[in-house]
């Protein structure tokens, strides 16, 4: 696949409250503010008050919308019911799912993809352990349409709300790629920072990075440090 040709959708995972909202902002103004013919964006909710509940999901723009509350321990609801919409709706070739605490550097994120020739098995993001399972963590974390299609298919034995042995959705996610025989590459790229290391991080270093994580914090400040810096 041509660095043109291929076609990319990066679902977000996205809030109102806490202070989330200033993090889309910030996520809308700064890496997602000028994409390329070829890169879609769509910042994912469950949901959202003065919004109408969706039966299954709706998309308005470029905001997906899933019938499930809010709240982290429903991300893989929005996750999955994403998956399906974009299965259902898109043409394209992987998907990132991200969260609004990451900068995606898309550029850099496209050239890595085909640097590195990855295929109808990519299953990519930094390495984490949870109770024995091996996961990417869900940061960033990047499914060639193959994948997200046997997530889907699979869907009734990820490890939701309510299951006994429930555990959060990036774990959830590969677990189940785990006991389909998917491995997990270890070649993504993570830069992990708050506002006070990127103030004093040497961004002349990172020819290839593509993804910068911002730790937990909710600063959309670190959005524009890292734009800054990258422009």
């Amino acid at each position: 696949i041509g660095i043109c040709s291929m076609k990319i959708i990066i679902g977000v995972l996205s809030f109102d409250g806490g202070g989330y909202d200033k993090m889309v902002e910030a996520c809308r103004e700064t890496c997602y503010s000028d994409l390329p013919e070829n890169v879609k964006v769509f910042y994912l909710y469950g949901h959202r008050p003065g919004y109408p509940i969706p039966s299954t999901y709706a998309v308005s723009g470029d905001c997906f919308y899933n019938n499930s509350p809010e709240g982290r321990v429903m991300c893989l609801n929005k996750t999955i019911s994403f998956y399906e919409y974009c299965l259902e709706n898109e043409d394209f070739d992987f998907l990132l799912r991200a969260n609004c605490g990451s900068y995606i550097d898309i550029e850099k994120l496209l050239s890595f993809i085909k640097e590195h020739s990855l295929n109808k098995n990519t299953y990519l993001g930094i390495r984490g352990f949870a109770g024995g399972t091996e996961y990417a963590s869900g940061s960033a974390y990047l499914l060639s349409r193959e994948l997200v299609e046997l997530i889907v298919k699979n869907k009734d034995k990820l490890l939701t709300v309510g299951h006994p042995e429930f555990i959060m959705d990036d774990v959830s996610v590969g677990r189940l790629l785990k006991e389909n025989g998917v491995s997990l590459s270890d070649k993504a790229l993570r830069v992990n920072a708050t506002f006070t290391d990127l103030q004093e991080h040497d961004f002349e270093k990172d020819k290839s990075q593509y993804h910068y994580w911002f730790k937990h914090t909710i600063d959309p400040r670190c959005f524009y440090e890292v734009y800054k810096e990258l422009l």
